[in-house]
């Protein structure tokens, strides 16, 4: 979808006040319980899409956090090693 299209029908979801879907309200429930977060119903189809946002969002962010965190594990391995193996080559 294209961000044109997607604007577009933000845009028609905020002027109208149809209640938020099912599957908007799985996906919501779904991830405010692996989160945290609390929100009170009802819900329209708009709100919903930008709570549905906002927690996909947290979601992407926490997943590039944890790589981050990895490689900086990984990074901390390799800095050891290479300081073992000075110490080892300065004892030789």
């Amino acid at each position: 979808m294209t961000p044109e299209r997607k604007e577009k029908m933000l845009e028609h979801l905020k002027d109208s006040q149809e209640m938020a879907t099912s599957k908007q309200l799985w996906v919501i429930n779904d991830l405010c319980l692996k989160y945290g977060h609390q929100y009170s119903l009802p819900l329209t189809k708009y709100e919903a899409c930008l709570i549905v946002n906002q927690l996909k969002q947290e979601d992407e962010l926490k997943e590039i956090q944890t790589i981050l965190d990895d490689r900086q594990e990984i990074k901390t391995v390799i800095e050891s090693d290479l300081e073992y193996a000075q110490r080892i080559q300065e004892i030789e």
